[in-house]
């Protein structure tokens, strides 16, 4: 099977394309894109109001929640079912440019600045669970890419979600 850049990138320069097989006949697969800014799920932080018996927990970043809200309504949509058993996860996600580089053409497609990686993951798995799959612990393959923003491809991330055979 293509790689999964190929098709919808026209294949980031610079950049190989992972390859993520899901291609057996019956099993379920999901493969969508999310656009907008991704947030990394960060540190919860928590505090208390005068006079309260709980404290208030939230995120540390403010666009944490709704880039969460986006990821989980496109799973609605496009997650006919839940998988069963373990799947496999594919996420490249596409983070705008510091303008610095900007003005560099020849500046590397790959994103080497804040966000992490791990962080932008997080927040995805998180968001699909309950939509793709039941619980995040059934992701037993995952594969994450973090490119630069190109002409072809606004800031977002592109989703693939595979059954895996047991």
């Amino acid at each position: 099977q293509e790689g999964l850049l190929t098709a919808e990138a026209g294949g980031v320069a610079g950049a190989a394309p992972p390859v993520f097989a899901c291609g057996v006949v019956g099993m379920i697969e999901f493969d969508f894109r999310v656009y907008g800014e991704p947030a990394p799920k960060g540190s919860m932080k928590a505090f208390m109001r005068k006079g309260a018996i709980r404290p208030i927990v939230t995120h540390d970043n403010k666009r944490t929640k709704p880039w969460q809200i986006e990821v989980q309504w496109a799973a609605r949509e496009h997650c006919r079912e839940r998988i069963d058993g373990p799947v496999a996860v594919s996420l490249v996600f596409f983070v705008r440019r510091p303008k610095m580089s900007a003005k560099k053409a020849t500046a590397t497609p790959r994103s080497t600045k804040k966000p992490d990686i791990d962080k932008l993951a997080r927040l995805v798995l998180d968001a699909l669970k309950g939509y793709a799959y039941a619980d995040d612990a059934q992701v037993a393959q995952l594969t994450v890419q973090k490119f630069y923003e190109t002409d072809d491809e606004r800031p977002g991330v592109h989703v693939r979600v595979c059954a895996l055979r047991h």
